[in-house]
């Protein structure tokens, strides 16, 4: 156990000090055509009538960052990347916190599900649906629209303790723990002395199902 805590500490460090000397997400591209790339989503795209509003999407992307997020999972080091699906209109879009150089401005970001889960800049993605009922399903709604509607900034830091800016996994974390009447056992996760919130805390609570997933 001693050597694994070693590990975790390790992992930790090298993230916190990427993550604030860089202070971006860096993004690696597979290099694909845009045709190849739109026949690989055609493969992969989940039926828009197989989901709704407030289920959680995760992807694997590329690059030496998301790489890092991955190892930070202590369960499943599956996802390096987190948003909430809506469905609007017919279409279903991505509500995510993000920064990097295709996010300047940091703010939280409306994306396509296609353009969320690229095979241009992720290695796989799944969908998640939480044990919510409606009504709390539609609260968690209203705060995420709330957050984006505001204007939530990317927390680069990575620091659990403040609110004003929040990563990805963060801010599903919080906002769902910030329902009224919610009852789901929502774990973070330690490292090196500093708590975080990893993709596997969200996705692995219990009685949450598994709705699509692909590996490109």
């Amino acid at each position: 156990m001693k050597w694994q805590i070693v590990i975790w500490s390790l992992v930790a460090l090298a993230l916190v000090v990427v993550v604030i000397f860089l202070g971006v997400y860096e993004q690696e591209t597979a290099g694909l055509t845009l045709e190849k790339r739109k026949e690989m989503w055609r493969n992969a795209r989940p039926e828009i009538t197989s989901l709704r509003s407030g289920d959680l999407i995760f992807r694997h992307g590329r690059g030496v960052i998301s790489n890092t997020l991955l190892k930070m999972s202590q369960k499943e080091s599956k996802y390096s990347h987190a948003g909430v699906v809506f469905i609007e209109q017919g279409k279903a879009y991505v509500y995510h916190c993000i920064g990097g150089e295709d996010n300047p401005n940091s703010t939280m970001r409306r994306d396509r599900i296609s353009q969320f889960c690229d095979p241009e800049i992720a290695h796989s993605f799944g969908i998640y649906r939480l044990p919510l009922g409606d009504s709390l399903n539609q609260a968690f709604l209203l705060e995420v629209q709330r957050s984006y509607d505001r204007g939530l900034l990317f927390d680069t830091a990575f620091d659990l303790s403040t609110d004003e800016e929040q990563y990805c996994t963060e801010f599903i974390y919080k906002t769902l723990k910030s329902l009224e009447g919610i009852d789901l056992p929502i774990s973070s996760s330690a490292f090196s002395g500093r708590e975080y919130v990893t993709c596997d805390n969200l996705y692995l609570i219990p009685k949450t199902q598994l709705i699509h997933q692909h590996n490109y």
